[in-house]
C-alpha cells in the first residue's frame, strides 16, 4: 500500500528494477484513498517510475500497478513504458484510473512493433475508466494471440466496443477467462459475444452473471 510523491521516492524501486540482477516482476498497490483523494503517484513519481520500467526491456515479465491514483499529466507517460517490455506476460492495472489519455497510451504501446503483444498472457483492466479509449484498447489487444485471461469489467461498453471485442476474441484461441461484469452489456450483445467465443471453442471463458446483462441501458462509453 504505497504512496510515492516526487521523483526521489522512486529511486530505490528504480535501482531494484534495473539491477543487477534485473527484476522479473514489479507489484505496487496504491495506498487506500483518504478523504482528500490524494494521488498515490504524483509530483513526478509516475514519470520517474515510467522511465525506470522502460529500461527493463525484456527482463520484466509481470507489471502490477493496482488502485493507483496518478497525477494528471503523468498517466500517459507511465503507461507508455509498456511499449518497451518485449517479454511482458502479465499486465494488471485494476482500479487504476487510466482515463482516455492513459487508455490511448496503452493502445499505442500495444500496437507498437516489437512490443509485448506476442508475450502477453494476462491483461487485467477492470474499473480503469477507459471511456472512449476502450475500443482502441480492445482492437490492440486483439493482436495478442496468446491471451489467456482478460478483464475489462466495470468499463462502460457500448456497441463499438462490443463489436471490437467480438472480433478480438476470435484471435484468442487459448482464452480461459473473459470478465465483462458491470459493463452494461445487453442480452442481445451478450449472445453475439458468446457466439464469437463459440466460433473458436472458448465459450466457457465468459465470466459474467446474467444479471449483469442490461436490456434497457445501451451504454455509450465508445461514443
Amino acid at each position: 500500500d504505497v504512496q510515492l510523491l516526487g521523483k526521489g521516492a522512486v529511486g530505490e524501486i528504480a535501482a531494484a528494477l534495473c539491477g543487477p540482477p534485473a527484476a522479473g516482476a514489479l507489484e505496487l498497490r496504491g495506498a487506500p484513498m483518504d478523504e482528500d483523494e490524494r494521488d498515490t503517484l504524483g509530483d513526478g513519481a509516475a514519470l520517474a517510475l515510467g522511465a525506470a520500467i522502460a529500461e527493463c526491456g525484456d527482463s520484466l515479465r509481470e507489471l502490477v500497478l493496482t488502485q493507483q491514483r496518478i497525477a494528471p499529466g503523468e498517466v500517459a507517460a507511465l503507461v507508455a513504458s509498456v511499449r518497451s517490455l518485449s517479454a511482458l506476460e502479465r499486465l494488471e492495472l485494476t482500479e487504476t484510473t487510466l482515463g482516455t489519455d492513459g487508455g490511448a497510451a496503452l493502445a499505442s504501446a500495444l500496437e507498437s512493433s516489437g512490443g509485448c503483444g506476442e508475450s502477453l498472457r494476462v491483461v487485467l483492466l477492470g474499473d480503469t475508466s477507459l471511456g472512449v479509449a476502450l475500443v482502441r484498447v480492445i482492437v490492440a489487444l486483439g493482436r495478442a494471440e496468446g491471451l489467456q485471461e482478460v478483464d475489462l469489467s466495470y468499463n462502460e461498453m457500448g456497441g463499438k466496443a462490443l463489436d471490437a471485442l467480438c472480433a478480438a476474441v476470435k484471435g484468442w484461441p487459448s482464452l480461459r477467462s473473459l470478465n465483462v461484469e458491470g459493463c452494461e452489456v445487453e442480452e442481445e450483445a451478450a449472445a453475439r459475444l458468446r457466439a464469437a467465443l463459440g466460433s473458436v471453442g472458448t465459450q466457457g471463458a465468459l465470466k459474467a452473471l446474467e444479471e449483469d446483462f442490461d436490456d434497457d441501458d445501451e451504454g455509450d462509453g465508445d461514443g
